[in-house]
């Protein structure tokens, strides 16, 4: 991967997660389709560019409970 395409990434999944942008809004802003815009955010996060955390205490109850219900269906 290029530094251009990199920053393409970059690009896409900060007007996406930190400024709440939708994928049309950034594919018309960009001047490409919004898949392309999905595809760059799959990108970016298989290319470790995006991690999510959760500040909360819940969350190891929440992540225990879907995998139960996963091993239920």
């Amino acid at each position: 991967m290029n530094k251009s395409e990199e920053r393409n990434l970059i690009k896409v999944a900060t007007l996406y997660y930190k400024e709440g942008l939708t994928q049309v809004e950034i594919s018309k802003k960009m001047g490409v389709s919004r898949s392309l815009i999905s595809k760059w955010l799959v990108a970016a996060r298989n290319q470790g560019f995006i991690e999510f955390f959760f500040n909360s205490e819940e969350v190891y109850s929440v992540n225990l409970e879907n995998q139960l219900e996963k091993n239920l269906v």
